[in-house]
Order: C-alpha cells, then structure tokens, then sequence
C-alpha cells in the first residue's frame, strides 16, 4: 500500500491527502499528466498500476449507475476492493441524525480512498474537512463533475490529437449542467478557438464558471447552431418537476435530430456526459460522428488514471 494512504490515516498529516475536487483550481499540467496516463493505460494493460491492498469507500448519496460502476470496475483493474454505500436518504443530514461530515470521517478510518457523489454542493467542503484519506469528487450539487470533464477531454484528444485550437459547441441546460461547468472550466486550460453555448433562455453558464473560465464564448440562446464546430457536447436537458420542467416544444429545440445532424461537418464529432434522455436520436448511434459510448468506454482508462493520481507517492 503507498506510503501517502498511510500518511493520509494520520491525525497530522492530513495535508498529504491528495484529492481530486474539480477543475476549478487546478492545472493544465495535471491535466495533461492525466491524459497521458490514461492514454498509457489504454494502449497497455501492463502499464496499469497495482494497488491490491487498497480499498476504496463508494459514498453515492445521488444516484448513479456509469460514474460509480466506473469506479467500481477501475478498483478492481487496479487489484482493489470497493465497499458502496448508496442510500439516497442521505441528503443534508444522514438518517437518525447522523451528519454527514460524522460518516465522511468515520468511512474513512475503513478505506483508503473515497470517492463521493452527493446531490448538496457544499457536503464535497465537509467531507473533506473531516477525511483522513483522499477524496474524489464524483459530482456535488449542480456545481462540479470534474471526473467527466477528464473523460470529456480525453474523447477529443484520442479523435483529433490535440485540444488546443478546436471550435466546441455545449448545447443543453447549462445552468444545472455540472458536466458542463467543468467542461467549460477545463477547456479554459487550453487554447479554445471557440466555445459555443446553446441554450433555452435563462439556462446559461452561471455566472461564477463564465468568470472562472475566460473562455471565447459566443451564445446561442433558444437554439442548436452546429455549423463549423469540431466538437459538439450534448449537456442534455434534465426533464425537471413541474415549474422546473420545460416545455416539450423547447427541449426539441435542443435535440440532436437526423435533420439537425446534417449541420455537422463530416470531421466533427458529438459527445454526451450521459445518461441520454431524448437529447440524441437513438438513429445516429452508428454514425462514425457519434462517439458519445467509446467515450464512456475509456471512462475506465481515465478512472484508473485519476486512482493512480491520489494514490501515489511522490510528484508526477
């Protein structure tokens, strides 16, 4: 077992935790030594690190299927074991009056990493406030994904080999999108020709992720426009409850239909966070375009990247 998930047990050395919390805050370098290592991993599975002592608390307190399989499976590639926990009761307060910063610190005296998903933006701050082991952030609130926007990254490097100088499109409620916030975020990092938004009035980037980004954004409000994009990433449009729902007539201004796919140039590619709601016609599935399942499928690549990333000693 690496000597940091010891020194992460200890009362006095907390500092050693190397955490994985969101894009905001970190690094191009990081990034790219992330892409890297994943890219490794990909090509060799020789290459993958060997953690088989490590055990891995799972606290999904939202729900979640491709994030926390995902992470199941890339403990298992490493030689780990995960123990989940996915009681949805939890939200602002654990049951019978138990706080979640008590059993973010408890869980962490039985694993040597943790990896949390939790619907209150600000429990990510608790937890790690109290946790005597690394933490990575699998999505808080409607703030941040930042694990997403790795694999996001990752899809458009392996299609075109680079990042830098590409014109992206995020088309969907990017409001509540935390996808989309640390896409927008990460895409800072690098020389964006273009980062087009999509969007139904008043569901643009928050205020906070357009300061953060500095980004050369230009909006297109109530409509999808695709023309010269290389990138297009469909955020999707959560169906909502009652005031929170959009009407029917403006989702399907943001659905990526048959027609509105011949937009596309022919060297573009279309990417999804997922799970796919009806932003993205089932009938595209097969176009060499659509790579929004290969770009799950190397989630385990990048999962495994972002585990050896916490996990080992020493600086990169």
């Amino acid at each position: 077992m690496s000597e940091l998930v010891h020194s992460a047990r200890s009362e006095s050395s907390r500092s050693a935790c190397r955490h994985f919390l969101r894009i905001k805050g970190i690094d191009r370098q990081t990034l790219v030594w992330l892409l890297d290592r994943a890219e490794t991993f990909k090509k060799d599975p020789r290459s993958w690190p060997s953690y088989p002592r490590v055990v891995a608390g799972l606290l999904f307190l939202e729900p979640s299927t491709r994030t926390m399989f995902g992470f199941q499976s890339a403990v298992a590639r490493i030689g780990g074991s995960s123990i989940p926990l996915t009681q949805t009761k939890f939200t602002r307060v654990m049951s019978q009056g138990e706080s979640l910063k008590d059993t973010a610190r408890v869980v962490s005296g039985y694993c040597d990493l943790l990896v949390l998903r939790q619907a209150v933006a600000s429990a990510l701050d608790a937890a790690v406030e109290v946790s005597r082991v690394p933490i990575i952030n699998a999505g808080n609130g409607d703030e941040e994904h930042p694990t997403q926007a790795v694999i996001d990254l990752f899809a458009i490097r392996r299609w075109y080999g680079r990042i830098d100088g590409l014109r992206v499109g995020i088309a969907g409620d990017l409001l509540k999108s935390r996808a989309a916030h640390s896409l927008a975020l990460a895409l800072a990092l690098f020389d964006t020709k273009e980062v087009r938004l999509m969007y139904p009035e008043g569901h643009g980037l928050p205020s906070w992720v357009v300061a953060a980004a500095a980004l050369p954004i230009t909006n297109r409000v109530d409509r999808l426009d695709l023309h010269n994009l290389d990138v297009v990433y469909m955020a999707g449009l959560p169906r909502g409850e009652a005031k929170d729902r959009l009407p029917n007539l403006v989702r399907s201004k943001f659905c990526l239909s048959p027609q509105a796919f011949k937009e596309l140039p022919d060297h573009a590619i279309v990417l999804c966070p997922l799970p796919r709601i009806d932003e993205i016609d089932e009938s595209l599935d097969n176009k060499q375009s659509a790579q929004y399942f290969n770009q799950s499928d190397d989630g385990l690549f990048v999962r495994l990247a972002i585990l050896d990333y916490v996990l080992r000693t020493g600086q990169r």
